[in-house]
């Protein structure tokens, strides 16, 4: 049983086909605001292709990645993705329980009980916390190691975003995947021929509108904040401003942090709960592989976790034959060794850069367009980073 969209349908797929009987336990009801989109690398899109999306993403792709990696790198909506596999976990007969805000963890030698607020209990074999950064699956396996459950940072930096519909001074660059470097940085990625995905990275400034908590922003706000946006782009391209000013929708986050934790800490200490994505690394988004990681998270620990048959015939009630803590655990610590090391390694790039990229004052701009200079990021990425990062989780 577990509790971020896409790695947790993902994992449930995965062991559904080795003979597992999952249960994903939603906090929120199904229907509601779904996000904006995603951006995908080549690594992302194999565990998705893994899963049956194989087509219909390649004509938005840079053509150079494409070409090396078979694979694309471009923008997903995530509408369309969370349609995609909430029909594929229903089509499996994977159950989905809504609303199911999780408050505790009580694990046993032979299962483990996830409570909600609400009092409802259920009950399995093990756990994978999918509870993304403000989670309550981490916090019980941190205190489960006897380690402080640490405090959300804020980086100082702040994030916009929004869909699009590409504008005629965008249509020149449909298979390009752009970085603006100011005082400020911007993304844009393609998702289709007449859509994009944007996202503006500031520092916020003293004296503008009030920078809510909420990510929602409302009407009122909205309007505000856009002509606030469209004046910090004045002097920008007019594609830039085209492509923010015609926005469909306009979402806000504060770009926070957690720590890195340490290859045990990525389970509990009795052996029947794992952190899996944002719970077990937050990235900031200054990488663009949080939602990549999470997926690659999903087919690894699928891939390290045996074949399971169920034993009980389908006309009765679903139930597994449990393994033992000592007989489990070490799965866990085999997946945490495989990938601690690499988020953390990347979790470390995302942090650098993200400084870099939105510097606080004229020597650290020339700092940063020094290091990018030097490393070929201005140009887009480096290629040994691209061949590391893209080549993943199989070849």
């Amino acid at each position: 049983m577990w509790s971020c969209w896409p790695s947790r349908p993902a994992v449930a797929l995965f062991l559904k086909r080795k003979g597992y009987i999952p249960v994903v336990l939603e906090r929120s009801t199904s229907a509601g605001y779904e996000g904006s989109a995603l951006g995908l690398a080549p690594n992302g899109f194999k565990v998705l292709s893994a899963l049956g999306i194989t087509s219909g993403w390649k004509d938005s792709s840079l053509s150079s990645v494409l070409e090396r990696y078979g694979h694309p790198m471009g923008g997903i909506p995530r509408s369309f993705l969370n349609r995609f596999l909430k029909d594929a976990i229903s089509s499996v007969g994977i159950p989905v329980i809504s609303e199911f805000k999780v408050s505790a963890i009580v694990e046993e030698e032979d299962q483990v009980t996830v409570v909600a607020e609400d009092g409802r209990r259920e009950e399995g074999s093990f756990v994978i916390g999918c509870d993304g950064l403000n989670f309550v699956v981490r916090a019980s396996i941190l205190k489960s190691n006897n380690k402080p459950v640490e405090l959300v940072e804020f980086t100082g930096i702040v994030q916009h975003r929004g869909i699009s519909p590409t504008p005629p001074s965008m249509l020149d660059h449909l298979n390009t995947i752009m970085f603006i470097y100011g005082p400020s940085y911007f993304t844009y990625y393609p998702i289709t021929f007449n859509s994009c995905l944007w996202a503006l990275y500031q520092r916020p400034k003293v004296g503008t509108v009030e920078w809510p908590e909420n990510r929602f922003l409302t009407p009122e706000v909205k309007e505000a904040r856009m002509k606030e946006l469209l004046e910090d782009l004045k002097d920008w391209p007019k594609a830039f401003k085209d492509t923010v000013g015609n926005s469909v929708d306009i979402t806000y986050l504060k770009v926070l942090d957690r720590k890195v934790l340490e290859q045990e800490q990525g389970y509990s200490a009795k052996g029947r709960c794992v952190l899996l994505g944002d719970a077990a690394h937050p990235f900031t988004p200054h990488s663009g592989h949080g939602a990549n990681q999470a997926l690659e998270d999903a087919w690894h620990l699928a891939q390290i976790l045996p074949s399971f048959e169920p034993t009980t015939p389908p006309a009765t009630p679903p139930s597994v034959n449990p393994m033992s803590s000592s007989e489990l655990k070490p799965f866990f610590e085999a997946f945490a060794q495989k990938r601690q090391p690499r988020t953390a390694a990347i979790m470390k790039i995302s942090r650098d850069v993200g400084d870099l990229k939105c510097p606080m004052s004229p020597e650290e701009i020339k700092r940063r367009d020094e290091y990018f200079k030097e490393t070929g990021f201005i140009a887009g990425s480096v290629p040994t980073i691209q061949d590391d990062w893209f080549s993943q989780p199989f070849q």
